[in-house]
């Protein structure tokens, strides 16, 4: 039977905590402030499995050192002004749900996308 990773135990641990009310799950990131869904880290590593911070997805992802991606400020910078998230998917190849979930910040921006976002706004030379 394979053993189970010491994060997954300490994960278990918190959630079972708030289940009971032990702990409470807040709706804000401690670190950022954002409001909405946040993730327990375990700041301290995992010998004390209760002991974590708050964080929303996009800071968690940067505390594991996940952080490869642009963010959607860089995102909305790259923006194409005048064109829907369907024409913007459309021309990435992507869902109209997805150009969301970046604008949003649910979801990390591939550096591809921001180097092709930079491509399409580049104005294009005339040739004479």
């Amino acid at each position: 039977m394979p053993k189970t990773s010491p994060g997954k135990l300490a994960a278990v641990a918190v959630n079972y905590a708030v289940s009971v009310g032990k702990i409470a799950k807040p709706d804000v990131c401690e670190k950022c402030g954002r409001i909405g869904k946040v993730h327990g880290h375990h700041h301290n590593g995992y010998d004390d499995k209760l002991d974590i911070i708050w964080l929303c997805p996009r800071c968690h992802r940067e505390a594991h050192g996940k952080n490869l991606r642009a963010d959607e400020d860089e995102l909305r910078r790259h923006l194409i002004p005048g064109l829907s998230r369907k024409e913007i998917a459309e021309r990435l190849g992507v869902s109209w749900r997805t150009v969301e979930g970046w604008e949003q910040g649910r979801r990390p921006v591939p550096k591809r996308v921001i180097l092709h976002l930079e491509a399409l706004n580049r104005p294009q030379e005339q040739e004479n």
